[in-house]
């Protein structure tokens, strides 16, 4: 069953597509996406080119809502790009400060010990193993809070130093990652060399950012996001357990998870019997309080107190990689009689820690 995002109410009966669907699917998105870039080559097709790649992003989002499993940090950040180029102005500025926002923000995202340790990767990058691993993290994070601005210099060695080791970075990244996230970021951070090369970097946009030589719409964008990357931090507990406040952040890996789910059914007689709710999901995402609430969500609708059960206690475990002992998450008792919803914006009273 599909992973239902936390706004679907009723997300138990769904027509899944066949592969042959889905392969058709993907073919017109990517014919429709070389039609919007080829329809900017050309000055007199701008407009029909803004209306095309507009309609391209709202047919991406469409088929991200179906399924939680979709969000991807990719298109969290493809996305942001997308609303920037569309609907705001001095884009050539604004996009390359976007970008270098997702850096500074995943760097402070990575400010604890399971990243510092290099515990919260998932597998070893190339070449980097043993006590080279926890200086490559702590390199990636001097890179992504400090180093990366140096992208903005009218200098040209420390510009092109800075990009060498930006490009560097998701190279190595590829094998904890995969080849999806590193494409989009190899598309995203070519704006640097690109707007760099058409014109002589007489002001950087970072000046006129300080400046205040900006549209008051560029400093909204960045304060809208940023707002959004510490929303995590006014829910308590543990936010790389809980999840919450997450949904509309970077979705980084700042520390792996470890978890155990499972449902305690109860019989009308008073027989249990343990079922175990556990999905090998992404790393991200596996241990998230959502996916094991939607399952619980669909379990209640299976229930049959006259042949079956009447009714279960939820139960999700977690920890991450350096801790030794699983602590309670959700602890959820009589789950369906208790009809428990989930609040994107306020702390959810179910979720623990």
């Amino acid at each position: 069953k599909a992973i239902c995002w936390p706004f679907w109410e009723n997300c138990r009966h769904y027509r899944l597509l066949g592969e042959g669907q889905i392969q058709i699917l993907l073919c017109f998105y990517l014919f429709v996406a070389l039609l919007s870039a080829a329809l900017f080559l050309k000055k007199s097709w701008i407009t029909t080119a803004w209306w095309v790649l507009l309609l391209l992003n709202f047919f991406k989002l469409a088929i991200l809502v179906q399924d939680f499993q979709l969000r991807l940090n990719q298109h969290y950040m493809a996305g942001w790009v997308s609303l920037v180029f569309l609907f705001f102005p001095k884009k050539r500025e604004l996009i390359p400060l976007l970008i270098a926002f997702f850096y500074f923000w995943a760097g402070i995202l990575k400010l604890n010990s399971e990243w510092l340790s290099g515990q919260a990767l998932y597998a070893e990058p190339w070449l980097i193993s043993g006590k080279l691993l926890p200086a490559a993290c702590i390199y990636v994070v001097v890179l992504e809070i400090i180093l990366v601005w140096g992208i903005f210099s009218r200098r040209s060695w420390l510009f092109w130093t800075t990009f060498f080791q930006l490009v560097l970075f998701h190279v190595f990244s590829w094998k904890i990652v995969g080849f999806f996230y590193p494409t989009v970021m190899f598309a995203l951070i070519a704006i640097y060399p690109l707007t760099r090369l058409r014109r002589e970097m007489t002001q950087s946009p970072l000046q006129d950012l300080g400046r205040g030589r900006l549209p008051k719409s560029s400093y909204a964008v960045l304060t809208l996001f940023s707002f959004l990357q510490i929303l995590p931090a006014f829910f308590p507990g543990d936010a790389a357990l809980t999840r919450e406040g997450r949904l509309f952040a970077l979705h980084m890996f700042d520390a792996k998870v470890e978890c155990e789910a499972y449902a305690l059914l109860k019989r009308r007689d008073g027989a249990t019997k343990q079922v175990d709710l556990y999905l090998n999901l992404p790393v991200r995402i596996r241990c998230d309080p959502i996916v094991y609430f939607n399952r619980a969500k669909y379990l209640c609708s299976l229930r049959h107190p006259q042949l079956g059960f009447s009714d279960f206690d939820l139960h999700l475990n977690s920890k991450k990689a350096s801790e030794k002992n699983l602590h309670p998450i959700v602890d959820l008792k009589n789950f369906c009689a208790a009809d428990p919803h989930y609040d994107l914006w306020r702390h959810n009273a179910w979720i623990g820690r």
